[in-house]
């Protein structure tokens, strides 16, 4: 199983954790990408972005930041060869406006079945260009422009938040 814990909500084998739709849906883009490695543990790319669209940082495969504004900094905490945090943080502010923590694997009994939990957490500041969804989620709450979402639980296929220019859904 995979957990993303985005703010405080659980998305658990959840598919497209946020992802954008325009109007015509035609137009569809995922907040952050979650690919598994071939020992299941999960690999998270994603963009930072401010809301003029330029780019701060991406955080590539969970592994390493690429193309990082002068502006910014990066920091990465390892466990062995594992990255198990990274941050990208404003250097005049020192403001973290993303942070990634990869709280590795754990047993957990689903159901009579004992399963393999890889649990990520994702928070930080995220604007999609086009979209007028300023994204803010903390280790507190998930705030989607001005909608506060704290402590849900989202189980299983399908996609878990879908915006549009004009809606939220879950």
């Amino acid at each position: 199983m995979l957990t993303v814990i985005f703010g405080s909500n659980w998305f658990i084998n959840t598919n497209g954790i946020v992802t954008f739709v325009d109007a015509e849906k035609s137009i569809k883009k995922e907040l952050f990408r979650i690919e598994l490695r071939d020992d299941l543990q999960p690999m998270v790319t994603v963009e930072i972005r401010d809301a003029q669209d330029l780019l701060l940082g991406k955080a590539y495969r969970s592994t390493s930041f690429v193309g990082v504004n002068e502006d910014y900094e990066t920091s990465t905490e390892r466990s062995g060869s594992d990255v198990r945090r990274m941050l990208l943080k404003n250097k005049k502010t020192n403001k973290v406006v993303f942070e990634l923590i990869n709280h590795g694997s754990r047993k957990e009994k689903v159901r009579e079945k004992e399963v393999i939990n890889y649990i990520v957490e994702i928070n930080g500041v995220f604007h999609i260009k086009g979209y007028p969804y300023p994204i803010e989620a903390t280790s507190q709450y998930l705030d989607i422009n001005t909608n506060k979402l704290i402590g849900n639980k989202k189980f299983g296929g399908g996609f878990g938040i879908e915006l549009t220019p004009n809606t939220l859904a879950f």
